[in-house]
């Protein structure tokens, strides 16, 4: 497993998947004990979260509300600005990974349809979820 996430072959997921089956078909590691992870009601959550999150993602429910929330920008400092309420109000109602995961994809594209570096975007949008709320 860690060889395979060092070398980066396949993806962290499936990497540490095969770890796991390889422990329990050893029987290093018990299945109870293989699923005892999933059983805290957090991971739950944020599972759920990102399958909601990579169904709006893919129906592209939020594009035509995040294109008149974010409009054109004519600076960096709007653009975080315009950025930053949205953000904040989503992350008020959900767990923030799941958020910044589903705004990613739009972040990448509106930075640049407005000539703006991702990278300046993509931080302040973290701050602005850390800031809107966690739970």
């Amino acid at each position: 497993t860690l060889a395979s996430l060092i070398k980066g072959d396949l993806p962290t997921e499936m990497s540490m998947l095969a770890g796991v089956t390889a422990m329990l078909a050893f029987f290093i590691i018990t299945p109870e004990q293989a699923l005892m992870g999933f059983s805290n009601a957090g991971v739950a959550t944020v599972v759920v979260l990102f399958m909601m999150a990579e169904g709006i993602q893919s129906t592209s429910l939020l594009r035509p509300i995040l294109r008149f929330l974010l409009g054109k920008s004519k600076s960096l400092v709007e653009a975080q600005l315009r950025l930053w309420v949205p953000v904040a109000v989503f992350s008020a109602f959900l767990n923030n990974t799941p958020v910044v995961a589903m705004l990613i994809p739009f972040v990448l594209s509106w930075s640049r349809s407005i000539g703006v570096p991702v990278f300046k975007l993509l931080m302040p949008m973290n701050i602005a979820a850390l800031l809107g709320g966690s739970w």
